[in-house]
């Protein structure tokens, strides 16, 4: 729900029909996308950026291959214009080195962020396998064994360093089946009187705004 005041009555109804574990679980799923976006930001650069690297460290060696041509071929040409030739070569030889240890820095930069928002999604993950899949969990909801396992094996390959990347999709299944379980209490909720009241109200005030929008 991204109505947050529909949301905490949404809430409210999981307390007293006692399923708050669903209603956490699932809000923290949703926290783990986030960061999981976040990622995927970074990724983009990160790889952007391995490939300009890239691009650069080709433009670097076709260069010297150039001025090393260059000199050899031309090498009947005056003393003079042969110191030119290869002060001209060095100086774009040294453009190019720049803006490869430019282009390493903010790679190095962006591999480090990378780290660290894995690293976070990796404790989120930790937690929510803990609190809500594990068996002995405190808020332990009702999802199958081998999905449990599975959501496990995922996260010892990160631990381990088998994987640098914890999947975005890592509760999907457990989400849906959630979900499911949940739509009796959706469906109760939208039945309610708080429902009712809190959508006229919502109504009201987005008929208000679209009055002072049509004014101006």
């Amino acid at each position: 729900m991204k109505d947050d005041k529909l949301r905490e009555l949404f809430k409210k109804q999981c307390e007293e029909e006692h399923s708050m574990e669903n209603f956490t679980f699932l809000e923290k799923v949703t926290l783990y996308k986030r960061l999981c976006e976040e990622s995927y930001e970074v990724q983009e650069k990160l790889y952007g950026s391995e490939n300009d690297t890239s691009s650069s460290t080709n433009s670097a060696e076709m260069s010297t291959t150039n001025v090393t041509n260059n000199n050899s071929n031309n090498s009947s040409v005056t003393k003079n214009n042969a110191a030119i030739d290869n002060n001209g070569g060095g100086d774009n030889m040294n453009r190019q080195s720049t803006a490869v240890t430019t282009n390493n820095k903010k790679q190095e930069k962006l591999e480090k962020e990378l780290k660290e928002i894995e690293k976070k999604k990796y404790e989120m993950a930790f937690d929510i396998y803990t609190d809500f899949l594990d068996l002995n969990g405190g808020n332990a909801v009702n999802i199958t064994k081998a999905f449990i396992e599975e959501v496990k094996i995922q996260l010892d390959y990160f631990n381990t360093g088998h994987n640098e990347v914890l999947a975005e999709a890592l509760f999907d299944r457990a989400t849906r089946e959630i979900s499911i379980v949940m739509l009796d209490t959706h469906q109760r909720f939208k039945s309610s009187i708080a429902f009712q009241k809190q959508m006229k109200i919502t109504k009201l005030v987005n008929n208000k705004k679209k009055k002072v929008n049509n004014s101006h």
